[in-house]
């Protein structure tokens, strides 16, 4: 590394600053003591005054403190500086009016001897401390104008030396004042220099200290551009003065020099600027051999992905299918708890297999996100559907807390977005034997219309060690390997988590106590969806009503209290059934909501007490979390008015209170029905008649599909592969066609094409089934003329489910289907 390489990397330009101190305080010894040679370099040169000490300290003293915060830099910096812009402008001010008195005439009047602070000396500090004020802010522009004053002072130094050199007076003495002494003009150089190194990669400095071949190539040119044309100058004066040549071969001689000088360091930085060149097209050659190497590994990763995808998937989706079939048969208990034991462990297997293909996925850089309008409230209850049957077998509460004021309609990916949510919460289930599960939202705002969403997932579980807390994130890790014996888990998921968070422009933390719990965060970037997803309902009739409420659980006594105020009720609350029933003595209200699991009285009891009261007609609202209620106790005038399964979709809560407070059952009736939908299979070949073909290679996943076809009520026919599914609808139409995308001869995507191009009287509705699930899979289906996308492996209740999407699309299964084929 080479001096002025070491000089830019270091705060080696301190080092001006000090000797700018010790000259100063040199020559101040000097006057003091009278001592002759501290004053100027010898008697034929001028002496520098007391003034010129005391400013050059000052300034040395500001630019030192330039970086200091707070009152140091007040104190050390600015101070120091305003003093000598004060100071040099009265000295302006009294050369210009002729005054002959100033500081240094006071203090060192028997001494002084004629000699004062030179014009072009405090013309100088004027520059020098307007340049330390404005380099001392942050703004780039004040830092620049600043650099801009200091060059300046630099330039008057240089035209002092040059008078020097050259025997020129005028050059360091404006007029007949006084001389700038030799001392002063070295101080001014060095005080420049200090100057421009406090900021060195701010400025128009930066470009000369930048670690690139610009500024490599400027810190080599500038010594010999601002020296030769000095050295060589004074070479030919001197010359011309001692007679050895004449004034004309003189400047002859001084252009020469300075051409052939040029012309080598031209030649030399040339030819290291082409060594560089070389080095970097060679780097550039290695790089694309690199990129070329690391996008066939990427495709054969890809490609390996898709295979392990699809290998894994298909036998899976055997082993799932199967026990879904088995479901909806005549089982004995001892049979319904093998199928249930084969479910789960296909479950805990599939998600393993989702994990680590997921985390494959964002390695290879395979995964991409979605912009869609999502709410965050539906993300949220949504998860909880996901997880309420673990919760319930542990008696945890599932609770949520979104602030009033925070929006509740983002555009983002959702799909990714719950899944780091699902990842959390079934981490604080896993992890938590009793209390529960908080999921807490806020959001700050962001410039240009962007959001930070802030999600707290909170739990009550056996915490985790602080030292443990580092390895959360790592791959492959658990804070415990101890617990991947207890807990199970591949330890992948919050790997997973972070890197979708980072995607989402966020981050991920985690805060924790060993033994009280834990508490996940995690932001993600987003901005306001200009439409809501979908209306609240109303809630006209809730509006000053007044409500009980009874739940031992003092977080989801404030959620439920919090929401009912929003909906402009008078809330009062209790956390046990005792004092909820002395309330009801005492009080008339409108309603009464009441939570199930309490101790000394539960909700059964507590609604007992409470219809013996002045509430007996009140409605009583049941809240419970272990599962299902006698249904003697439920309806229009009996024990409770309605039972909800927590944890409870706020949507839902206010449907159910509003149609109460209305004498109005509709809402019962509806999620009576969605129950029902969920809980029992109905025979679709009755509403929706179809004609179907199953076009599947592997026999296994032939002989599900069709089964549970016919637990649907309907009849398929089979093909092997997609040429045999194109010879097929040449023999006779379809209305629907299950399509595998892997299969011999002809895959799926190449025959859905082929059918699309067939002149028929109408198109089938085309469904895909794959066991790939890599990123543009979907996509890549509808490119090819497929109207939707089942993935591998599913259950009867997704093949149901997608025939009922489509059930209320007659027109899609009776006319032709016009499609754009790539």
């Amino acid at each position: 590394m080479s001096g002025m390489e070491k000089l830019r990397k270091s705060n080696f330009g301190y080092v001006y600053l000090y000797i700018i101190i010790v000259i100063a305080i040199l020559v101040y010894m000097g006057w003091f003591f009278d001592v002759f040679p501290l004053k100027h370099f010898n008697p034929q040169m001028v002496r520098m005054s007391p003034l010129t000490c005391t400013m050059f300290i000052f300034c040395s003293i500001a630019v030192l403190n330039i970086r200091s915060q707070g009152r140091n830099n007040i104190l050390y910096c600015v101070v120091p500086a305003i003093i000598v812009f004060v100071a040099v402008s009265f000295k302006i001010v009294a050369l210009i009016s002729g005054m002959d008195s100033f500081i240094d005439t006071i203090l060192f009047a028997s001494k002084l001897d004629g000699n004062r602070m030179a014009p072009n000396e405090a013309m100088d500090f004027l520059l020098s401390s307007s340049s330390i004020l404005l380099i001392n802010r942050k703004s780039n522009l004040s830092i620049r104008i600043g650099q801009s004053l200091s060059f300046a002072s630099f330039l008057v130094a240089v035209v002092a030396i040059l008078g020097y050199m050259y025997s020129i007076r005028s050059l360091y003495v404006l007029k007949a004042s006084y001389p700038m002494a030799m001392h002063s003009v070295i101080c001014f150089i060095l005080l420049a220099i200090g100057i421009f190194m406090v900021k060195k990669n701010k400025g128009l400095i930066a470009v000369i200290s930048a670690d690139k071949v610009g500024g490599k190539l400027s810190r080599r040119m500038l010594p010999f551009a601002v020296v030769l044309p000095i050295i060589l100058g004074w070479l030919r004066f001197e010359m011309y003065r001692a007679g050895y040549i004449s004034d004309e071969i003189s400047v002859s001689l001084l252009i020469i020099s300075i051409i052939v000088i040029s012309s080598v360091l031209i030649w030399l930085y040339a030819r290291s600027l082409n060594i560089v060149d070389e080095q970097w097209r060679e780097a550039q050659r290695d790089l694309i051999l690199a990129k070329n190497i690391a996008e066939n590994a990427r495709k054969a990763q890809e490609r390996f992905l898709a295979n392990m995808s699809h290998e894994i998937r298909t036998p899976m989706n055997g082993v799932i299918g199967t026990t879904s079939l088995l479901n909806t048969t005549d089982l004995n208990e001892e049979q319904k708890g093998f199928v249930e034991i084969i479910r789960n462990s296909g479950e805990s297997l599939l998600t393993i297999i989702n994990d680590i293909l997921d985390f494959s996925k964002i390695e290879a850089g395979k995964m991409e996100l979605e912009e869609q309008p999502f709410s965050i409230q539906s993300a949220i209850e949504e998860t909880f559907d996901l997880m309420s049957f673990e919760a319930h077998k542990k008696n945890l509460e599932l609770l949520y807390s979104i602030e009033h004021s925070v929006p509740l309609h983002y555009i983002g990916d959702v799909t990714r977005l719950r899944q780091v949510l699902v990842n959390l919460v079934s981490n604080a289930i896993k992890f938590t034997d009793k209390g529960e599960v908080l999921v807490k939202v806020a959001v700050d705002t962001i410039d240009n219309d962007m959001y930070d969403l802030e999600i707290r997932v909170s739990d009550t579980g056996i915490g985790i060690p602080e030292d443990k807390l580092q390895r959360l994130f790592q791959a492959f890790s658990q804070a415990d390997e101890s617990t991947t014996r207890k807990y199970g888990g591949t330890g992948l998921g919050l790997a997973i988590c972070a890197k979708l968070v980072q995607m989402m422009g966020g981050t991920i933390g985690v805060e924790s106590v060993e033994g009280k719990g834990s508490t996940f965060f995690f932001t993600v970037r987003t901005k306001l969806s200009p439409e809501t997803i979908e209306q609240d309902p109303s809630t006209a009739n809730l509006k000053d009503k007044s409500v009980l409420i009874i739940d031992d659980n003092s977080t989801n006594l404030l959620i439920l209290s919090r929401h009912c105020e929003k909906w402009g009720m008078h809330i009062t609350t209790c956390d046990h059934g005792a004092k909820g029933v002395e309330y009801a003595k005492v009080n008339k209200f409108d309603l009464i909501i009441t939570d199930m699991m309490m101790p000394d009285m539960d909700g059964i009891e507590t609604s007992k007490a409470i219809k013996l009261t002045q509430n007996k007609n009140a409605p009583v609202v049941l809240l419970s979390s272990s599962g299902k209620i006698d249904i003697s106790f439920i309806g229009k005038d009996k024990l409770f008015a309605i039972s909800l399964i927590k944890p409870i979709r706020l949507n839902q809560l206010s449907q159910v209170l509003d149609s109460l407070m209305a004498n109005d059952d509709s809402p019962r009736s509806a999620i009576e029905k969605q129950d029902h939908h969920h809980e029992s299979q109905i025979n679709l070949a009755s509403e929706v008649p179809l004609r179907i073909l199953v076009a599947e290679d592997n026999m296994i996943n032939q002989k599900i599909a069709v089964k549970m076809l016919q637990k649907l009520g309907y009849n398929a026919d089979v093909a092997a592969n997609g040429l045999e599914a194109v010879n097929a609808m040449k023999r006779q139409p379809y209305d629907m066609i299950l399509m595998d995308m892997l299969m011999p001869e002809m895959d799926g995507l190449d025959a859905s094409r082929a059918i699309r191009k067939m002149d028929l009287r109408h198109q089938p509705l085309i469904i895909a089934l794959t066991a790939n699930v890599m990123q543009g899979e979907k996509e890549k289906c509808i490119e090819a003329g497929m109207n939707d996308f089942l993935s591998k492996p599913f259950m009867i209740a997704s093949l149901r489910d997608m025939i009922e999407k489509w059930r209320n699309s007659q027109d899609v299964l009776k006319k032709p289907q016009v499609v754009l084929l790539p």
